[in-house]
């Protein structure tokens, strides 16, 4: 038993689990994530379990524990389930992820091998959205209905980081826009994502706040937008319920499978190219794998990271839904033409 510990991550059966916890009783998700701590206590390495919940349903639940966090991957009722499918797509997933962080390539692998699991079992050549799972940082946390869609072309996307910034590329005809206050007190935040809403409205501007999902409400934005640490604290029925547009970052196919689990308006999926704005514990993901999840995931895609007006017109031609930039502007010593450059260039994504 368990001589399928592949890099540094033990992965099992249901049928495994009861043998090495000496119980019968795994018919809860408790039942399942003692048993997992138990086992992990023993192994001291992260522990995968195949199809550890009974559904009456056409659904199957994995589950993975690291020692930090517990997640539930949930996929379509599949004929075939058993860790011999999962193994042979893990050997091979590992050669995939991008990611530099070994968890973050733990778990990219993780989803990769379940998808390839799946399209073995389905017997399709190709991976399409419905082989990959939603993962769910808790197994109640699915959300049931789609958030509000942006119904105009995305186009062009600015972030900008004070109203400054927000009134200047309005003024030059920027229509998308995310605000992005970081280091500063709450009241102040506040006080400026109020204006910055207020500015966005008079100008018929799709603002998205970053990360104050509470005072985007308060303050009716059009939008909000998560990044992946922020999703735990967020309350979505709230954002739902007050009409908002929601984003989410993601950087991988794992963050991706946690995205897809709150259905948002727009995925925004990078970095792209390198880029300098800021530390990164993921490589450049490229044009095409931008092309792949373009054409294979039903949400919108906004492309971000290391976009220029030299590379842009390659992220373009993969039929994104939008381009957001930073610095691409912010750094310029001529930001206005290059902004209006950025804008004619966009002019092109219609969808």
């Amino acid at each position: 038993m368990f001589e399928n510990d592949l890099n540094e991550v033990c992965i099992v059966d249901k049928r495994d689990l009861v043998q090495y916890c000496c119980t019968t009783r795994l018919e809860d998700p408790e039942d399942i994530v003692r048993s997992v701590d138990f086992l992990y206590s023993i192994k001291k390495k992260s522990i995968y379990v195949i199809d550890v919940i009974d559904q009456k349903y056409d659904k199957c639940w994995d589950y993975y524990f690291n020692g930090v966090e517990g997640l539930w991957f949930l996929y379509n009722r599949i004929s075939s389930n058993t860790k011999e499918d999962f193994l042979s797509g893990y050997k091979a997933s590992t050669l995939v992820s991008k990611c530099l962080n070994p968890y973050d390539f733990q778990k990219d692998a993780l989803v990769i091998a379940r998808a390839f699991a799946n399209r073995s079992v389905k017997n399709v050549s190709f991976l399409d959205e419905e082989c990959f799972p939603t993962i769910m940082l808790n197994k109640d946390d699915y959300f049931d209905k789609n958030f509000h869609p942006i119904l105009d072309p995305i186009g062009f996307y600015q972030i900008v980081p004070d109203l400054f910034w927000l009134k200047y590329v309005i003024d030059l005809g920027v229509k998308v826009v995310q605000l992005r206050i970081k280091d500063e007190l709450i009241e102040k935040v506040e006080e400026k994502i109020k204006e910055g809403i207020h500015i966005a409205n008079q100008n018929d501007v799709k603002l998205f706040i970053n990360d104050y999902w509470q005072f985007a409400i308060k303050y009716k934005a059009y939008g909000v937008h998560l990044g992946q640490d922020d999703l735990k604290g967020a309350n979505f029925n709230e954002i739902f319920n007050a009409g908002l547009r929601l984003g989410v970052s993601t950087h991988c196919y794992h963050e991706l499978a946690i995205a897809k689990c709150f259905r948002p308006s727009y995925i925004a999926f990078g970095p792209i190219f390198p880029t300098t704005l800021k530390n990164m514990d993921f490589m450049p993901q490229g044009v095409n794998l931008l092309n792949y999840w373009v054409r294979n995931l039903r949400s919108k895609i906004v492309a971000i990271g290391g976009i220029n007006l030299l590379n842009v017109d390659s992220v373009i031609r993969t039929g994104v839904n939008g381009i957001a930039v930073i610095s691409a502007v912010l750094n310029s010593k001529h930001p206005d033409n290059v902004t209006y450059e950025f804008i004619e260039k966009c002019k092109s994504i219609c969808y």
